[in-house]
């Protein structure tokens, strides 16, 4: 491989807990420029899940997270109210979690992460 993402590797900069964001482009373009950058921490995740978004503007319309289980049943959801914010964790079970974020039922993100 020649680096790119494709072969399982992080591309540079990133870190397990980021997510980069890229903008649509045609099926035979490829941009490899970050456009946003969510981050949720700490994981794995005991009380309090921390929600960061940074280097876009928070896009027009209604921006919701959904955390869903290892089977794919939600178990929470709620609307993202900042760049920034923190969501409780607690009642979660212990074990793997999906974290997604849509804008207007468009999928914008997901990431795992752990619960304690």
């Amino acid at each position: 491989m020649d680096g790119d993402t494709m072969g399982g590797g992080l591309e540079p900069g990133c870190t397990s807990g980021t997510i980069h964001l890229i903008k649509p482009v045609a099926n035979e373009e490829i941009v490899r420029e970050p456009t946003a950058t969510i981050e949720i921490n700490p994981n794995p995740v005991e009380n309090s899940l921390h929600l960061e978004i940074s280097g876009v503007n928070l896009p027009t319309g209604r921006l919701t997270y959904t955390i869903a289980g290892s089977d794919g049943r939600i178990l929470q959801s709620g609307s993202v109210t900042g760049h920034s914010m923190d969501i409780d964790a607690g009642n979660l079970p212990s074990g793997l979690h999906f974290f997604s974020i849509t804008n207007e039922h468009r999928l914008l993100a997901v990431r795992r992460f752990f619960k304690r």
